[in-house]
């Protein structure tokens, strides 16, 4: 793990379980335009159901391309019937992967 590195930190706190610690450095990673920490982030708050803070970790992803968090994003609105949004991000995911 690269100590100056908030990703490596957030990762290795995540492993440990210290999702206070984990929180913090992925926000860190975030401020520096990880797009993989943002991607991370939401899937924790997806993990632990706080879908309005997982939509905006990924939204802030999506902002920098990642497909991943597209498709993601896409899956869950598909999964809770929000046919609007999940047209929206589906569309974006095929856009960006054909």
């Amino acid at each position: 793990m690269d100590a100056e590195n908030p990703f490596d930190k957030a990762v290795y706190y995540q492993s440990v379980q210290d999702y206070k610690s984990m929180i913090k450095y992925y926000h860190m990673a975030i401020m520096n335009n990880n797009t993989d920490a943002m991607f991370n982030l939401a899937l924790y708050y997806q993990s632990i159901k706080n879908y309005g803070n997982m939509e905006i970790c990924y939204k802030l992803a999506i902002n920098n391309n990642n497909t991943q968090a597209m498709f993601n994003l896409f899956s869950y609105y598909d999964n809770i019937g929000d046919n609007d949004n999940a047209n929206i991000y589906g569309m974006m995911w095929l856009n960006y992967t054909t």
